[in-house]
């Protein structure tokens, strides 16, 4: 179990690139694909110095500039809405289940709770439970394209649903995580968020921010890195304030249903990994189990001239 604090000191000077392409409409963004997709990267052990950055391609679904959500339907499908602070990260694998059982990394990304906007948190921290993270045993890095990046002192907006059950506790995944930089929104991939009357939230340009292309990994040990596509920018933003944002989820959250219970997870709690068990090939029906293959007639020819098989 590794953990990562704000005061750690730099380890061994590893480098992982999370590449995520943009095409030319639009970039690789929070709509993800299904649960398990993962793609891991290792340096063995060697100095960034000593070799090329691994690069990453998770993949993915592609949201579009313009792509817009209801913010009223994700605040419906939250155990807990709330706004926090990155406080410490943490990694752990997964319990042996057996010798052809991989242990999978998990991390544990503490906030300091700063505001409730639906649900109920259970104190001023909360713990989140997302598949991937730092395998110290092999010194590899398992990155998943349904859990974010967290970094220490990140600011989000988050919608957590079914925390410590499933893979990614985030509605939507990646989706479910809204980043407060500088006082305004943007996604997972740094595309600012607007927030139109109706209450859509609403995927606008994609913008090049520090906290976005760089995150530091066991205080030094590795780091990730995205990048963007040439339609990136780089000036100012017109992102929604993220007070204004909350306010308006707030009043929202005041018509939805509280009854759902959230339950911060506990990284000294037995943790099984997902099964990797590939699955049996599917069973041939009865018809085509017994069906026979019939080989084509020869190819007759005559004189140097190929003719037709008969029927």
């Amino acid at each position: 179990m590794t953990r990562m604090s704000a005061k750690q000191v730099s380890f061994l000077p590893l480098i992982l690139s999370l590449v995520l392409p943009a095409a030319a409409g639009g970039s690789a963004d929070e709509n993800v694909a299904q649960a398990g997709d993962v793609a891991a990267a290792r340096r063995n052990g060697q100095p960034a110095s000593d070799a090329d950055p691994v690069e990453i391609e998770p993949r993915m679904s592609h949201a579009r500039r313009g792509e817009s959500r209801n913010l009223c339907d994700l605040i419906q499908q939250a155990d807990l809405v709330f706004r926090g602070v990155v406080q410490t990260i943490e990694y752990k694998l997964s319990d042996p289940a057996g010798l052809e059982q991989t242990r999978v990394p998990y991390t544990f990304v503490t906030f300091r709770v700063l505001d409730v906007v639906h649900g109920q948190a259970p104190g001023d921290t909360l713990t989140l439970r997302f598949i991937g993270g730092l395998n110290e045993e092999r010194m590899s890095y398992l990155a998943s394209s349904i859990a974010p990046q967290f970094d220490i002192g990140d600011e989000d907006l988050l919608l957590v649903q079914g925390n410590g059950q499933r893979m990614s506790p985030l509605v939507g995944k990646r989706s479910g995580r809204l980043r407060i930089i500088d006082g305004q929104v943007y996604t997972e991939t740094g595309r600012a968020v607007h927030l139109s009357e109706n209450c859509e939230l609403e995927i606008g340009a994609q913008h090049r921010l520090p906290d976005v292309m760089l995150t530091t990994v066991a205080g030094g040990m590795m780091f990730l890195h995205r990048t963007f596509g040439a339609r990136a920018l780089d000036g100012p933003s017109d992102a929604v304030w993220a007070d204004a944002l909350v306010a308006e989820a707030k009043q929202l959250a005041t018509g939805v249903a509280t009854d759902r219970v959230f339950a911060s997870a506990a990284i000294d709690q037995p943790l099984a990994g997902p099964d990797m068990t590939p699955a049996p090939p599917p069973a041939l029906p009865p018809a085509a189990a017994n069906e026979t293959t019939v080989p084509p007639a020869p190819i007759r020819s005559q004189n140097g001239v190929k003719l037709p098989r008969n029927r």
